[in-house]
């Protein structure tokens, strides 16, 4: 058991969170619950965003991702404020009703979210006609795309996916049945997924998504995360759509190895190829 380490996900059940823990051999963090900050620490904000018990009190350099940064980045509409001051691309966004109302007319559609602290496209609302707006904090305009990438970034580590669609044998073993709003909204739940394989990277693109990537993860003092860009190749263009805080990972994959590797960068301990493949093994 490494006692220096600690993590602190954004809920003890997350799987992700338990993968990490499960190679730095540490134990999560319960934010109400009895730990004690000790000089010694390394804490792994894996996602939290929340409020610690007043009695656990983690200095600013003590911790991977501050826990203010991942509110920030957890809170679309401040999000896009903060790549938008920063220079970063992105969609276009407005909170203002009206504005969505001239997005419809001009023939785009656009994404009503109505949860500003959510994921996989819970709380979204699609309008195409103005009749189908809703009152919200947040709009967002279509984006054309010919593909969307996530970029992970840890330290100076960069590992690009590409969101695909899967396989119909794929959909059938995890019971995903997709409809019509599958096209529109590019989740696990309507049978998308990144994949790390054969990614279909045009030529020359991939500095470029390294780049977004990494002023999007500066702009919020992170020290890693993974952002989701959507790519143009007639305009040669890129946005950003948002940086995730505790992107799921694969147990033993590529995700999972990456984060295990970049993490003990930036604490600055050895990698440990062995006990990693003895995860896998076990």
């Amino acid at each position: 058991m490494n006692k220096n380490i600690k993590i602190l996900p954004y809920k003890l059940g997350s799987e992700s969170a338990t993968m990490l823990a499960a190679y730095f051999e540490c134990l999560k963090i319960k934010p109400d619950g009895l730990y004690r900050f000790k000089p010694e620490h390394s804490i792994i904000n894996w996602g939290f965003n929340g409020e610690l018990s007043k009695d656990i009190n983690i200095p600013s350099g003590a911790i991977l991702n501050p826990i203010n940064s991942v509110r920030k980045v957890s809170n679309k509409l401040i999000a896009f404020e903060v790549i938008t001051r920063a220079g970063v691309p992105s969609v276009e966004y407005s909170n203002d009703i009206l504005v969505a109302r001239a997005w419809i007319r001009d023939g785009f559609r656009v994404y009503c979210r109505t949860l500003l602290n959510s994921s996989e496209g819970k709380g979204i609302v699609i309008a195409e006609q103005e009749s189908e707006l809703v009152q919200c904090q947040l709009y967002t305009k279509y984006s054309k795309n010919t593909g969307e990438f996530r970029v992970h970034v840890c330290g100076k580590r960069f590992f690009i996916q590409e969101k695909r669609r899967m396989s119909q044998e794929t959909m059938s073993e995890n019971n995903i049945n997709p409809d019509l709003r599958s096209k529109l909204i590019r989740n696990h739940d309507s049978g998308w997924a990144f994949c790390s394989d054969n990614l279909n990277l045009p030529e020359g693109i991939t500095d470029d998504l390294k780049s977004v990537a990494l002023r999007a993860i500066r702009s919020f003092s992170l020290h890693f995360g993974a952002c989701d860009i959507l790519y143009n190749r007639f305009y040669e263009s890129f946005v950003l759509l948002e940086v995730n805080s505790a992107p799921g990972l694969t147990y033993g994959g590529n995700t999972h190895r990456f984060y295990c590797e970049g993490i003990s960068e930036l604490l600055k301990i050895p990698f440990n190829e062995d006990h990693f493949n003895s995860l896998i093994d076990s």
